[in-house]
Order: C-alpha cells, then sequence, then structure tokens
C-alpha cells in the first residue's frame, strides 16, 4: 500500500471510531438550552449564546418611541440595507419590550433589530441580539412620566458602539396603549 493511501485509510478508521457511538449534543448540553423553545414561535428571537428568557412581565414592559432631532441623529433616514446598525436616524423609531423580549424598528430607514432581555434592578441586560449575537449590552434603566431612560453601562458590542448610543441618546416615550 502506498504511504498516501494509507494515511487517509488511518484518518478515515479514526475518524469512524472516534464518531461511533455519538448521536450529538443534546439539548441539555446546548448553550442556549432547549432549541424547541425558539423553533415553536416565528416572533422567539433566536437563542445565540444565552438560553430564551421565561415569558414574564418586567417592570418596563410597553411601548415606546422616539424622533431624534437633527442635533441628535447623524443625518435623514435613508433605506438601507449594508449600512452599519443602530444610525442614529431622523424619524420615529419604536421599541417594544415584552416579557423578556425587545423589538426595534426604525421606520424611516426600515432597520429593524430584536432580542432578548433580563431585568435586574435598576439594569436591563440585553442579549440574542444578530448584530451583536456574542455580547450582552447593560444599561441602567429609570422610567419616571411615561419616559424610559437608559444609560450605559457596558454594552462592548462593535460598530464604533453604535448600539450603546442609540438607546442612550435620548429617553423613550411611552406610546398610549
Amino acid at each position: 500500500m502506498r504511504p498516501l493511501a494509507a494515511i487517509v485509510l488511518a484518518v478515515a478508521l479514526l475518524t469512524t471510531a472516534c464518531s461511533a457511538g455519538r448521536a450529538g449534543p443534546s439539548p441539555a448540553a446546548s448553550p442556549t438550552g432547549d432549541p424547541e423553545l425558539w423553533r415553536r414561535d416565528a416572533d422567539e428571537p433566536y437563542p445565540f449564546t444565552t438560553p430564551i428568557p421565561p415569558l414574564t412581565d418586567t417592570p418596563i414592559d410597553g411601548t415606546y418611541e422616539r424622533s431624534l432631532t437633527p442635533t441628535q441623529s447623524t443625518g435623514p433616514a435613508i433605506p438601507c440595507r449594508r449600512c452599519a446598525p443602530y444610525r442614529r436616524d431622523r424619524g420615529l423609531a419604536v421599541l417594544e419590550l415584552r416579557a423578556g423580549r425587545f423589538l426595534l424598528v426604525q421606520e424611516a430607514s426600515a432597520f429593524r433589530a430584536g432580542g432578548h432581555y433580563l431585568v435586574e434592578g435598576d439594569r436591563v441586560v440585553l442579549f440574542n441580539d444578530p448584530t451583536c449575537s456574542d455580547v450582552r449590552g447593560v444599561y441602567r434603566w429609570s422610567l419616571s412620566a411615561g419616559q424610559l431612560s437608559l444609560e450605559v453601562v457596558d454594552d462592548p458590542c462593535a460598530y464604533d458602539d453604535l448600539r450603546a448610543r442609540y438607546f442612550s441618546i435620548a429617553p423613550w416615550e411611552s406610546r398610549a396603549a
């Protein structure tokens, strides 16, 4: 037998022996928990690195909106699929927080983001955001007279801190239900 053929055969036998009897990781071994929770609901954000939180009401649940002033924004909203995420565009932005799930829609630019969140005292932790799938953003929150304010504690999301600046540049007004 030729040396190259012997090596190929040895690698093939070793691979087969090492994988015999393994059916793959069980759902409990997944860092995201039971993947069936995500598959059952098309609106459920994907659990990139952190398990899906329980559907539990939080003190900041609600629908909020804001329109940035020309000095707060980075310019007019332009529909763009290749632009950086979390641009501070002029125009209406809507933030929905419901039982550990968040959805953000910047209407004029058509930017959308979503993920999960947990409220821990005066902190809200954002995670499983596809834009920043491997990091958590931590913000201090306050809710007064229908205004939700978010102050950055730690958000290592890339893109030149765009997410941190986006959420914290101005308060979010509660939208009447």
